[in-house]
Formats: structure tokens, sequence, C-alpha cells
């Protein structure tokens, strides 16, 4: 092939380029699928981009579709594996199907180059494409911030099931991006989510022993996914706390921040950073908590009412001063509750939730059941009244472990009609949170960045891999 003498030449490479990329991105996914389908997982949906779809449809019962955000390549095939039927040899499989396809297609490609002389620039380019996709999932990668590589690749997936003696992997393959690891949590998930929160409201309603038996028969080692990994040392630290000692306290709560951030989890971030001002307060180092306290970056743009849940938890902190008389902390106490009833109007379902939680705590199971059933009536009128696209995502992640909660709730009290409606709820919010309608055009602006960026990235890649086929 001669070099470019006219620019409408550089069209048909560009063209090939984008379909032969895509292609095997798709490729890429369809092995995840096929790797979980053998396995005896259920494929629920496959396609490009997590976000909301532009394009979607059902084929042979999977959802298939294309994301608004799918310029830069990323993929995902959501696959289903029943609690009892989870395993880690299954996960691996299921991770590694992705970048065996990147082999196979790189073997062919080869193939067809060798058979033609490396006359065909389009098998050279594929061969190309499919050789650095291999290389760049294959790879440990444990998260990095760039689009489609901020929770891991293929190979770290691989890497930390085997390496894992407990591994807690959730039961879908979504290594693509930003917030949808956080929405899709199954059984297994929910249940280990829903102990250390119970640790933590133990720990916050003064049941400290309560929370350390609790959290004593709790698996002693850390998840490998980050955000359960995140939870399990942000409780860890806490119960550190109640048993007065100080290590692994600082390891525990500098490594859950980090989770945090590297998962793009604000809210996460923001209770680590309290946790470690309560431990100031706790060892009297009210110097050290006020520092920390000033560094603390404003979310009330991006929260209803946080700035009011920060000035909850600023109090609670101060509780735990050692030199504070009894009246000054009633007189704290006063001002917390008179802040928690102006906070009320932050997600009312899960405040629901949160308050019927706290009657299990107490081992007050009648009660706790009315409001969990409180709590289904007053989020079926939220879901059907006008919240917003963005606050229903935003929610899905508290939905499913307090309707995980009720679930066992009713189970315990024997109420089966309300334990199967349960159920189904978690099991069709499971499936039909992968796709959410809403406005394609109204992009945030870190999604134009993304765009951009992505185009920037396959334009160099499509350059490169050109030139590389004209010599």
């Amino acid at each position: 092939m001669q070099p470019w003498t006219h620019w409408y030449e550089f069209i048909p490479p560009m063209l090939a380029f984008f379909f032969l990329y895509y292609l095997s991105v798709i490729l890429h996914e369809l092995g995840h699928a096929v790797a979980g389908w053998l396995t005896g997982g259920r494929v629920v949906a496959i396609g490009m981009g997590n976000r909301d779809p532009l394009l979607q449809f059902e084929l042979l019962g999977v959802r298939c579709f294309v994301g608004r955000n799918f310029l830069p390549g990323g993929g995902i095939a959501y696959v289903y594996y029943p609690q009892t039927q989870d395993s880690t040899y299954k996960q691996v499989i299921l991770s590694a199907g992705g970048p065996l396809v990147h082999l196979l297609l790189l073997g062919l490609s080869l193939a067809m180059c060798y058979q033609s002389n490396w006359s065909q620039p389009y098998w050279v380019m594929f061969a190309w494409i499919n050789a650095l996709a291999f290389l760049i999932n294959a790879i440990p990668l444990p998260g990095i911030p760039l689009p489609g590589l901020t929770q891991g690749n293929d190979g770290w997936h691989i890497l930390t099931h085997i390496t894992s003696s407990h591994s807690l992997s959730w039961p879908g393959y979504l290594p693509s991006e930003d917030d949808s690891v956080l929405h899709q949590l199954g059984e297994k998930e929910c249940s280990m989510l829903l102990d250390v929160h119970e640790i933590l409201g133990c720990k916050q309603w003064g049941a400290d022993e309560l929370a350390i038996k609790k959290w004593n028969a709790l698996p002693q080692q850390p998840p490998t996914d980050p955000y359960l990994r995140a939870h399990y040392l942000l409780t860890r630290a806490h119960v550190t706390m109640l048993k007065g000692t100080q290590h692994p306290f600082d390891v525990d709560i500098d490594e859950a921040e980090h989770l945090f951030s590297s998962i793009d989890d604000l809210e996460g971030r923001f209770f680590a950073q309290l946790t470690r001002i309560e431990h100031y307060h706790r060892r009297g180092e009210r110097r050290k908590a006020e520092e920390a306290w000033s560094q603390l970056p404003s979310l009330s743009s991006t929260y209803t009412n946080l700035s009011l849940f920060l000035d909850i938890e600023w109090l609670r902190c101060l509780l735990y001063e050692p030199t504070l008389s009894q009246l000054d902390k009633e007189e704290l106490q006063d001002n917390a509750e008179r802040l928690s009833h102006q906070c009320s109007t932050f997600v009312p379902p899960d405040l629901t939730a949160e308050l019927a939680q706290q009657q299990e705590v107490l081992m007050r199971w009648d009660i706790a059941e009315q409001l969990y059933e409180q709590y289904i009536v007053t989020l079926e009128a939220w879901l059907s009244s006008t919240p917003s696209v963005q606050e229903k995502i935003e929610y899905i992640r508290p939905r499913r472990i307090a309707l995980t909660a009720a679930q066992r709730c009713f189970q315990r009290r024997g109420n089966d009609s309300s334990a199967r409606k349960v159920q189904c709820w978690l099991q069709s919010e499971f499936e039909s949170s992968i796709h959410r309608p809403t406005d394609p055009f109204k992009w945030t602006r870190k999604e134009y960045n993304d765009f951009f960026f992505a185009l920037a990235i396959l334009g160099s890649m499509m350059a490169f891999l050109y030139l590389l086929t004209l010599s």
C-alpha cells in the first residue's frame, strides 16, 4: 500500500480501524458471556458502555445494548451466579474469557498475514489491535484514572481471585467504569455489606460489645473487591477504636480512604475521613481533629442536605471528647437530633430502613418488621413519584442493601409472602438497572472529558497502527 497522497484516502483506513476495534470489543464481551454460560452462570445482558442505552434489544433472552458512553471502548457482560453456585474458579474462568478471545483473534490475524505474505494491511491492523488489547487486559492493572480502567482489568481480577483465600466477588462481570460496579450487588455482597453496616449501627447506637461480637463472627480475611474491601477496612477501623487499640487503625483507614478515592466514592471517602476525626477526638487530640475537619472538601453541591449530615457527624464526633461534661454532651445530642430532623428529606425511604436496622440491633423484631413493611410502602411511593433519574441511579446501592435486610427480617419472622415479594424485587432490580432511560444528550462535564479523551486516544492508536501497516 502506498502512502496517502490525498486527504480523502484517510477515510477507508479510519473506518476500518473503528470497525475492527469495536468488533474486537464485542467479541471480548462475548468471550466473557460464553465463559460465564459454560460455568453455569446466566447471561443477563451484554453490551458496550455502561450508562443509559442509546440502543437496546433482546436476543435469545439476553438484553443487548449500546450505551451512550461506548466511545472509550468499554464493554459489559452481566453474568449472574446464584450464591450457592459462585466460586473462585468460575470467576477466574469468567474473567479469562475476554483475553482468550483476543489471543485467538491475534492468532487468526497472524495466520492470515502470513498466508498473504503480509500484503493485507487490514489484517495487520487487526493483529496489532488484538495484541494491544490482550496485553492491556492480561497484564494485571489494579485500576488507573482513565476512562474504562478505574476498576482494574481482567488480569487484575484473575490475580486477586487466585491469590485470595476468601474471595468475595460480585456475581456479574463489570470491569468497565466508575459507579456501575457499585450498583450491581448480588446476594453475597449485600449480605456482607449488611453485616458490616449492622456493626456500624451497633457502634452508633451504643451497643459496643454487640458490635465487637458481630465483628468476631465475620471472616478475618478482607475481600479483594475494592468496594467491599473499603467498607470492610472502614468497619475494622471502627472496631479497633472500640477496643481502644491503635494498630491497625492507621493502616486500615489509610487504605480505605485510598480505595474509596480510586472508585470515585466521595461519600465513602467522607466517612473514612470522619472516622479519622472521631479517632482523634477519642484520643483527646482536638487540634488534629479540627485540622482534619478543615481539610474536608465541600460536597454540598453534590449531595442533597449533605452539609447538614456532616454537621450531625461532627457533633457525634465531639461526643467522644473525654473532657466534655455531661451537660455539654446532652446539649450536643439535642443539636444532633435537631439537625437530624432537618435532614429528614435525605433519602426518606432509606431513613426508614435505617430505623428498622436500629430496632434489629436492639432485638425488637416485631417493630423492625413493621418498619420494613413501612419501608417497602415508602419506597414504592418514592419510586412512583418524580425523583430524577440520577437520584434513582444514585440510590440503587442503598436500596439493594436495605431490601436484603428486609428480606432477612421477613424470613426470620416467618413472613414468607413479604420475603418472596422482596426477592422478586431484588431480582427485578438486578436485571432492570442495566438500562436507565434518560436524555442521551445531557452529558456531564466528566462524560464530555471522557468522550474527547477517548477520541484522542483512538485517533492516535489508529494513526500509529496504520503507519505500522505501511512499513
